[in-house]
């Protein structure tokens, strides 16, 4: 894909990328590898979060070249008169931050962080002001979705960028004017093509490499609908026993999602991990991606599995029909249904040259359309626009 570069300004606008918390998932990547792919091209960049839920600031401050500021803006289980301190406290932070550097862009990455800090960097003069809609989570009230739209409409905003077709059509909808919606896929960093080691899985699970090995990764949130996976396992086995299943990640249902493991007697073939830093290492040598979501956005973990040339099986919700096409690079299936998932997921173990197929063009797919080049070069072009236009009016 080519991009015409010629209309960059010469002087390297600076750039304010702003997400809700430090933790590990999809959004807080693309927002530091956003970073990094600016950086890296002389671009001043810096990022900020409302708070450091994982306790993740010093190491990631360590791991990149670029200032990363922690806002202090929450803290779980305070009370309603430390909540308001903080919140109090992180826009007074955030006011100093955006005086003292004088950025030219702001970026924001959530619903959060787009009303949180959006109008305050219009206060404070940054002349771009760009939204993103990674995918509403199921907590988002329809009257933060509301003050959204008219924060958006109000041109507060400049421009609302969403990660799927699907995602522009709901803005529209909720009352976007549609001009100010634009459509930018996420992107990820290509792995090398690597063949798998076989023997033992890798990590703490020492899975024979005689049985197959199904992964999927994501939060333990409602919205990923682990339970549904669990059960389609269940059904699963009792028509292929030799198959264990590894879930990479953490959230507030890993202790009933246990539970549920547990009273299905399904401990010796489900596994919880937890976050994980060798995610990599365990989509390089899984036989098969597996997402039971009720909603996304366009997951990042869905790209990298893809990336790493596994066939998918996952539900059609959100932006994963635009990603994975059906019966090419994986199978799709209705969600909240654990006996179609079971069923997809039986088809691949049953059949190599299938799984091998569509792994070989879930690569493809994402060398052509889903890189953090292609990403990154929409992102600049319309950041470069907006601030052309902003200096010729």
């Amino acid at each position: 894909m080519k991009f015409d570069t010629s209309s960059q300004v010469e002087e390297r606008f600076s750039i304010l990328l702003l997400g809700t918390q430090m933790a590990t998932g999809g959004a807080q990547k693309i927002l530091l590898d956003q970073a990094d792919w600016f950086h890296a091209r002389g671009y001043p960049v810096s990022t900020a979060f409302l708070y450091d839920r994982d306790g993740l600031h010093l190491a990631w401050r360590d791991a990149h070249p670029f200032p990363i500021h922690n806002l202090e803006a929450f803290e779980s289980n305070a009370g309603i008169f430390r909540r308001s301190f903080l919140i109090f406290r992180g826009l007074l932070r955030l006011w100093k931050l955006l005086r003292q550097n004088r950025f030219d862009v702001i970026e924001t990455f959530t619903l959060d962080s787009n009303l949180f800090a959006l109008p305050l960097a219009w206060l404070a003069g940054v002349p771009v002001r760009i939204a993103t809609n990674h995918g509403w989570a199921q907590t988002d009230s329809p009257l933060k979705r509301m003050l959204h739209t008219l924060l958006l409409n109000s041109r507060i905003a400049d421009v609302l960028i969403v990660v799927t077709g699907m995602g522009r059509r709901q803005s529209i909808r909720e009352g976007a004017r549609p001009e100010l919606v634009v459509s930018i896929p996420n992107g990820i960093q290509l792995p090398p093509v690597m063949e798998k080691s076989g023997g033992l899985f890798p990590g703490i699970l020492k899975i024979p490499g005689g049985q197959a090995v199904l992964l999927s990764a994501g939060r333990l949130v409602p919205e990923k609908a682990y339970e549904v996976l669990i059960e389609a396992i269940r059904i699963l086995l009792q028509e292929y026993p030799d198959v264990a299943v590894a879930i990479a990640g953490s959230g507030v249902l890993q202790d009933q999602l246990q539970s549920l493991i547990g009273q299905l007697h399904l401990s010796e073939k489900i596994h919880l991990l937890g976050n994980r830093q060798d995610v990599p290492d365990l989509m390089a040598n899984a036989d098969i991606f597996v997402m039971s979501s009720r909603s996304e956005g366009m997951p990042v973990a869905l790209l990298e599995a893809m990336s790493f040339g596994l066939p998918v099986v996952a539900t059609r919700v959100g932006g994963v029909a635009e990603v994975v096409e059906d019966r090419a690079q994986g199978i799709l299936v209705p969600p909240e249904d654990p006996a179609e998932l079971a069923k997809a997921i039986l088809e691949l173990l049953r059949n190599p040259g299938l799984r091998s197929s569509m792994g070989k063009s879930a690569r493809r797919r994402i060398e052509e359309k889903y890189t953090i080049e292609i990403m990154c070069r929409h992102y600049e072009k319309t950041m470069t626009d907006l601030c052309r236009e902003k200096k010729q009016g």
